[in-house]
């Protein structure tokens, strides 16, 4: 009986419900005759032959050193301004990114119940804000001008998905991001109005109100697993 060899290539990118993506396209190459292509000099650093983009993409787990936070401003009669801030370290997830084209993803799964600030009866009211049904905040790239070079640090605006909620506007964020052989690290900060996402600041007649217009930020690291 003639044996026959069947080849599969298996890709496998794990999608959680809360994340951060972002994704770009190679352009293609413009052809050109040896008396007209210019002399390329190499700047960047070349992945190794083991990370070579025959080998396929190379694989990042989000570390437990990553933290996401917001801040707002409450606002009290006749007192002070108080700057409130909540944030959480408790994060998953995951992300690859191909040397050759230059595409990425990172994905972060961020529990809302989790957001931390100093006060945990604030925390609890902060919580009620949200829809219980959806118990994490999704976010997405939508810009796919970004090609970040491997294993120099870019920095970069860059259009980023919200979804808060169940309802999703696009942010820019301001972005800065590393993928290198062993690890990821991105960082990034942006301000948003929560009344966009159908969450009434809370407030207390004639004693504070809180301003509706939020910090969001995030540090995200990861390390290869693959």
């Amino acid at each position: 009986m003639d044996k026959k060899t069947i080849l599969i290539p298996i890709a496998l990118l794990v999608i959680s419900s809360a994340f951060v993506y972002f994704s770009v396209l190679k352009p293609k190459d413009t052809p050109c005759t040896p008396d007209t292509c210019p002399v390329v000099q190499q700047t960047a650093v070349v992945p190794s032959e083991t990370l070579g983009a025959t080998t396929g993409l190379m694989e990042y787990q989000i570390s437990k050193e990553s933290t996401v936070s917001y801040t707002v401003q409450k606002v009290f009669v006749n007192q002070p301004l108080l700057m409130v801030t909540g944030q959480t370290d408790q994060i998953t997830g995951s992300g690859w990114y191909n040397p050759e084209t230059k595409e990425y993803e990172l994905i972060a799964n961020i529990s809302l119940d989790t957001l931390k600030s100093d006060n945990s009866t604030r925390d609890s009211d902060v919580i009620k804000l949200f829809n219980p049904s959806i118990g994490t905040v999704k976010v997405a790239s939508s810009d796919n001008q970004i090609k970040p070079e491997y294993a120099i640090e870019y920095k970069e605006k860059v259009n980023i998905e919200v979804s808060i909620n169940g309802i999703a506007k696009t942010i820019p964020f301001d972005v800065t991001a590393l993928f290198d052989e062993n690890t990821v690290s991105a960082k990034g900060n942006a301000t948003i109005d929560m009344k966009d996402f159908g969450i009434t600041p809370p407030s207390l007649l004639g004693i504070y109100t809180v301003d509706p217009v939020t910090t969001i930020s995030f540090d995200v690291k990861g390390f290869r697993a693959n």
